[in-house]
């Protein structure tokens, strides 16, 4: 038949039903499709002709229109295989490329590098076959297909990327989370450690107090010895002047004693003569 279906929501529904697990695939086969969904109107042929294909009016349930399109538009949703002579025959070898799972990435890189100036051929080809008359059906299944991988593929790497983006999230606040309790622990451990020494630095102050009032109170002895010394000194002296004078005195008494004592001598000789 021809008809022109938009085929954003059916393709969504097919990748997204692949992926599903049986529990969800119950739940996402009851949407409802419309023929604005379509790109029909009620008005139109195309849509009688759904409405038959697939037995019942519309809304159609999604998987009754998966159903009925598989059944007798078997591979409607498979990439057509292009001929050489095809304006995207060059284009699809590099499609091929990042469809298949296990692509090595350098190729891939290569392929998406080169990917600009083969739109730009396929833009031109494309052009020719279209003024030529060319239906070019099967370069836009293709082009339908392609673009749906190429999104598959787009989507599953921002699904690693935004992954891997967690995981270094989730690493960096772990770091963080490891850093901010190290931070406290060195801070209690500063903290703990300047508090002890602040204890010592204490405990010394008053021991070095304590020398202190020792050495004032020694000090303060020492000073009243010295002027107790002074004192003595000054005692010692007077004393030494009282034994100067008492010698010269008891000197002098000495000599009025022999004075006095050779006085005596010559009276008593002066006596004894007088009696002879």
């Amino acid at each position: 038949p021809s008809f022109e279906v938009n085929t954003s929501l059916v393709d969504s529904h097919t990748n997204q039903t692949q992926a599903l697990p049986q529990n969800q695939m119950a739940q996402s086969a009851d949407a409802y499709l419309g023929p604005s969904d379509l790109g029909i109107t009620e008005d139109v042929d195309s849509c009688q002709m759904f409405t038959d294909l697939i037995g019942a009016p519309p809304p159609w349930p999604l998987h009754s229109v998966m159903s009925a399109l598989d059944q007798h538009y078997s591979g409607w949703d498979s990439a057509s295989q292009l001929s050489l002579s095809s304006p995207l025959s060059r284009l699809g070898t590099l499609a091929n490329t990042w469809a298949v799972d296990g692509a090595d990435c350098v190729e891939i890189d290569e392929a998406l590098g080169e990917l600009k100036g083969e739109v730009k051929h396929a833009q031109l080809r494309l052009l020719t076959s279209r003024m030529a008359g060319n239906s070019l059906q099967d370069e836009c299944s293709f082009l339908v297909v392609a673009l749906d991988n190429l999104g598959a593929k787009f989507l599953s790497e921002r699904k690693i990327h935004r992954r891997e983006h967690e995981a270094t999230r989730s690493e960096l606040d772990e770091m963080k989370e490891v850093r901010r309790k190290r931070t406290e622990e060195a801070v209690d451990a500063a903290k703990e450690e300047f508090k002890q020494q602040i204890d010592d630095l204490a405990k010394e102050l008053q021991l070095k107090e304590v020398e202190a009032d020792t050495f004032q109170r020694d000090s303060q002895a020492l000073h009243a010895s010295e002027k107790r010394c002074v004192e003595v000194e000054a005692a010692l002296s007077m004393l030494d002047q009282e034994h100067m004078k008492l010698k010269q005195e008891y000197a002098i008494i000495q000599e009025r004693l022999m004075d006095t004592r050779t006085r005596c001598e010559g009276l008593i000789s002066a006596h004894e003569e007088s009696e002879d």
